[in-house]
């Protein structure tokens, strides 16, 4: 077996490996590559483990030069999760070995391999502090039934009061890009550039969508979405503040089950969270599942494993100073902070 660097003529096949492996998700596909690629011109490393020109493994890391961080290399910038899919544990410590040697060529502080299974390799420290929330897709009435909690089938009743409407398509992306900088400001994060959704929407095609609900015509909350075999993956949900009292996520949330079902979907990924947060709870409100995220460290200059989370205290001040920003200066600066953590 040999680990070997995927060449532009490998994408084919690199594609139908993750797309058939039981652990493949949206995120380790090339047409996540070339969003990154082309939005913030990190150096991707695509990693294939191949025996007698069959692959039987691959690993996705890219290569950031951060003015924040320094140099860095992590799996799927901007995603949860997505790194080793292998056919075996061997295979899989043969990737990591060539990912640290890469690291260590390129004198980074740290690796970071955020995956849904723990590689078990030694030299790796880890932390769960994030889980993945996931849950199958029924037909409707079952999944009111027998999924829903009693509070959430409230949440969503009420909201189809206000004579809230469903949308869906990629003509939202002007709407979706407007209240996602008003919800990051709001948060106190930075936002990515407009170029950065619009790449999605073209990398990805007919499996990327942009799910609204409206009220009175005013797109009130969005979410864009991924397709990835018979699973839709949740990438961004962003609303206005102001019309919470709506309760348009819940409506947003069921109508997309809905949609979900009737175009042959059979589960919905909605993204990582942390244990006991309020999305975490939300979550949990519709039936989702956890399951832990695995993120893996190989450190090379630097002593303790990063905390680049809401967790970490330090970035409070940031933060505050973020939310009283204006929002033409939000949209100028965002992209560039953005581009540079990991």
């Amino acid at each position: 077996m040999k680990i070997v660097l995927a060449e532009d003529g490998d994408s084919k096949a690199w594609d139908d490996y993750i797309y058939a492996h039981p652990d493949g998700c949206v995120f380790q596909a090339t047409a996540w590559r070339d969003v990154v690629e082309s939005t913030y011109s990190h150096r991707p490393f695509y990693l294939i483990a191949k025996q007698d020109s069959e692959i039987r493994g691959v690993l996705p890391i890219f290569l950031f030069v951060s003015r924040l961080f320094g140099r860095v290399m992590a799996t799927t910038p901007y995603a949860s999760s997505g790194a080793i899919c292998a056919n075996d544990d061997e295979t899989a410590h043969e990737l990591v070995r060539k990912a640290i040697e890469i690291a260590r060529e390129n004198g980074v502080k740290y690796l970071e391999l955020k995956s849904r299974s723990m590689t078990k390799c030694t030299g790796l420290q880890r932390h769960t502090d994030y889980s993945n929330y996931s849950m199958p897709i029924d037909e409707p009435q079952v999944m009111w039934r027998s999924r829903l909690k009693k509070k959430t089938r409230e949440s969503v009743k009420h909201s189809e009061k206000f004579g809230l409407t469903f949308e869906k398509g990629p003509q939202l992306l002007d709407d979706f890009y407007k209240v996602m900088v008003a919800s990051m400001r709001r948060l106190g994060t930075p936002v990515h550039s407009k170029a950065f959704y619009q790449n999605i929407m073209t990398s990805f095609g007919s499996n990327a969508n942009i799910f609204a609900v409206k009220y009175k015509d005013v797109p009130v909350t969005l979410s864009l979405m991924l397709r990835y075999r018979q699973e839709l993956a949740a990438l961004s949900r962003v609303s206005l503040e102001e019309y919470y009292h709506l309760r348009p996520n819940n409506f947003l949330f069921w109508e997309i089950f809905k949609d979900a079902y009737s175009s042959g979907v059979t589960s919905i990924d909605l993204g990582r969270s942390l244990a006991g947060s309020g999305p975490a709870i939300f979550k949990e409100s519709w039936g989702a599942e956890a399951k832990p995220l695995y993120y893996e460290y190989f450190l090379n200059l630097q002593k303790t494993v990063p905390k680049i989370n809401q967790e970490n205290h330090s970035y409070d001040l940031p933060r505050k100073i973020w939310k009283h920003i204006p929002l033409s200066l939000t949209k100028l600066l965002g992209p560039h902070l953005i581009k540079n953590i990991p």
